[in-house]
């Protein structure tokens, strides 16, 4: 971009010479080309972008000020003095020029902060010492401060002014303005009155950069509005192709689940027929079909409860239920599992949830349905060793009026889990044992389903695991008091 522009220039300050109007037009296009130098270049960040902008602005003004000024000087005090200081004031803003030219922004911005803050001084001592007007230029060195640099140079710049400031007093005081080799600038009120309007025009321009500031931070504002206003109209649009696509998957589930059931169903029905009357050459077969047609019929089934729960159609339903029926229920579902792994299945059941006080309400299918999962897990991945189910009042769940919470440990000697995969546990189609040869089975939906079960009636599912030492898992789940059957609850 820094090359095009400067084969612009070139070529319109090479049209400017040779279009026949003299000196006139090179002087201007020359003009034209030192003040295009001051122009910034893009920079990535926006707020060096509009640092560099600010200070470009800032080289231009002063620039014209210092040709005006040297104009003057060249009248007042001769060649030689207006040459020195038209070759130390252009050699310096070259400089300044330069380092946003190289990016270093922030360095040029704070070097022309400080070279202001210097003139103001200088200024002053020259004309009315701390009482001059010029003095009140430090507050909008502060404010430039503020404007262009970081919050740690701002005080770098604070403290330049004050110690200017001071420095200007002790030399108005002292009289030690009378040996300084400054020019004394005659008080009149024609020098007060451009000193007014230097002022004023200071001002202007740092109040015109803060409204212009504040502009385009209103249309930056009004535009990232209007595109969080196309963001959510395209979210509300994709929210509702994702219904649409969910609940599409959940009729296609359904329908597929009643499809695949009702043959799996007859095959597990017929196999079960076969073996009432087989002889022991094809009972082995038979139990296998019988084996592979309920794992199907699982697998079925859990794919269905999770879309269930996803898309919110799952539902609980409530009723009465004695603890300890229940907890034996679950021990019976798993014996023969335990048996098949040379298993022991123990039931230690809290005293306080015998008798009358061990009725709750509470979804019975989900809450089996978890306890199973958890259960099997154990004896499926513990060899001749022991799995305990474990129901108590939780030591946590201080009782209500009401309510309670009932914790279910289901407790093994198996193979442990390992520290890196116990976060992934509840993972769907995550399995423990995923070599090749898969010796312990599985889908990887049971602890995932369990959990998502136990999100729906307000419990949670917790795991501590030592590898090669067994495991723990624990359901946490607030149940509600009831009544047994025939109580007096009047």
């Amino acid at each position: 971009m820094l090359v095009a522009r400067g084969r612009l220039v070139h070529a319109e300050s090479v049209v400017g010479s040779g279009s026949g109007e003299g000196g006139t037009t090179g002087a201007r296009a020359w003009l034209r080309r030192v003040l295009r130098r001051a122009d910034a270049p893009a920079f990535a960040d926006r707020g060096d972008q509009r640092v560099a902008r600010i200070v470009g602005g800032m080289l231009r003004v002063m620039f014209v000020i210092v040709c005006v000024t040297l104009l003057i000087q060249f009248a007042i005090s001769g060649f030689a003095s207006g040459m020195i200081g038209l070759v130390v004031t252009g050699a310096w803003v070259a400089f300044l020029m330069l380092l946003v030219r190289r990016g270093r922004v922030q360095a040029a911005a704070l070097l022309l902060i400080l070279n202001v803050t210097l003139l103001v001084n200088v200024s002053s001592v020259g004309y009315g010492g701390i009482h001059s007007p010029t003095m009140g230029a430090n507050l909008l060195v502060i404010l430039m401060a503020i404007m262009l640099v970081t919050p740690r140079r701002v005080a770098i710049v604070s403290a330049c002014v004050l110690a200017c400031v001071v420095a200007v007093y002790v030399i108005d005081t002292t009289g030690l303005d009378e040996r300084l080799p400054f020019p004394q600038t005659p008080n009149t009120p024609e020098m007060a009155l451009m000193t007014h309007i230097a002022h004023l025009l200071g001002a202007g321009y740092f109040l015109w950069l803060a409204v212009s500031g504040l502009q385009q931070a209103l249309d930056r504002a009004e535009t990232e509005e209007r595109r969080a206003g196309e963001l959510l109209d395209e979210a509300r649009v994709a929210r509702g192709v994702a219904e649409q696509a969910s609940r599409a998957k959940t009729q296609f589930l359904a329908n597929m689940s009643h499809e695949l059931r009702t043959p799996l169903n007859a095959v597990i029905g017929f196999s079960e027929l076969l073996l009432e009357d087989a002889d022991e050459a094809t009972t082995e077969e038979l139990e296998s079909i019988r084996r592979a047609g309920k794992h199907l019929l699982g697998i079925i089934s859990d794919i269905l409860d999770l879309t269930k729960i996803e898309s919110g159609r799952m539902l609980l339903e409530l009723d009465r239920v004695q603890v300890r029926a229940l907890c034996e229920e679950l021990t019976r579902a798993v014996e023969p599992q335990a048996a098949a792994q040379g298993d022991t299945v123990e039931l230690i059941l809290d005293p306080a949830l015998e008798g009358d006080g061990g009725w709750i309400v509470v979804d019975r299918t989900r809450v089996y349905q978890i306890v199973v999962n958890l259960l099997s897990n154990a004896v499926k991945f513990t060899d001749g060793g022991l799995v305990e189910l474990r129901v108590a009042l939780a030591p946590s769940g201080a009782e209500t009026e009401g309510a309670r919470t009932l914790e279910f440990a289901v407790r093994d000697t198996g193979i442990g889990i390992a520290e890196h995969q116990r976060a992934r546990l509840f993972e769907s189609f995550f399995q423990v044992d995923s070599s090749p040869r898969r010796e312990r089975g599985g889908t990887g939906l049971g602890l995932t389903l369990s959990s998502a079960l136990a999100d729906m009636m307000g419990a949670r599912i917790t795991v501590e695991s030592e590898l090669g030492r067994g495991s723990v898992f624990r359901l946490l789940l607030p149940v509600e008091r009831a009544d047994a059957p025939g109580a007096d609850v009047g």
